[in-house]
């Protein structure tokens, strides 16, 4: 997946090493006999040169946690590695990490999408307007409320499955609620206009 795995261990450097080995990482990125404060030092260097993630399941790993760019508390967790996590993982399967990075990944992969799909919008109904292809308020609106849809279904893939479905009918349903809300409000004030 691209990133770059070191081990930050209590235990001796022997038995890390040897667990290193056995997991297919360089002895380099072994680091044994690691106290707390160790921990942090390690993680606010690797974070001067790139986003880090600490991942931890100890009370000795609360500091480090603290202080990476994502923490992410594994296990029941220690309460006190609960309020210094970003991110708690039940159990102790290391795959949901790769389950945690992929939803990530896709996140900002969709985010980059809306953005630069909602900016493209914008950009196009400003430039419609300065050239006078359209003066209808109502145009405009209609474009950009189209646009805020198909964000918001773009969106709502990254809930798969079922997931995905049940979000997109709730969205609609509270559109389809402010657009009663906003009819009523406007009859109201057009009668209250008229009185």
């Amino acid at each position: 997946m691209g990133i770059h795995v070191q081990i930050l261990s209590g235990d001796q450097q022997g038995a890390v090493d040897r667990f290193a080995s056995s997991v297919g990482l360089p002895k380099s990125d072994a680091f044994g006999n690691q106290s707390p404060e160790d921990k942090v030092n390690v993680v606010r260097s690797r974070s001067e040169i790139a986003v880090t993630m600490m991942v931890g399941d100890g009370f000795n790993d609360a500091a480090a946690l603290a202080v990476a760019d994502v923490g992410v508390a594994v296990g029941s967790g220690e309460s006190v590695n609960i309020e210094a996590a970003d991110v708690m993982i039940p159990g102790d399967d290391p795959r949901m990490l790769t389950d945690l990075l992929k939803l990530a990944r896709r996140t900002e992969r969709n985010f980059r999408q809306n953005l630069s799909f909602s900016i493209l919008v914008t950009i196009t109904l400003v430039y419609a307007v300065v050239n006078g292809f359209y003066d209808a308020l109502w145009v405009g609106v209609l474009v950009h409320e189209v646009s805020v849809i198909l964000v918001i279904l773009n969106g709502a893939r990254l809930a798969e499955g079922t997931g995905t479905l049940a979000l997109v009918k709730k969205t609609f349903s509270a559109m389809w609620e402010a657009v009663l809300v906003a009819f009523d409000t406007g009859r109201k004030q057009l009668v209250e206009m008229r009185g």
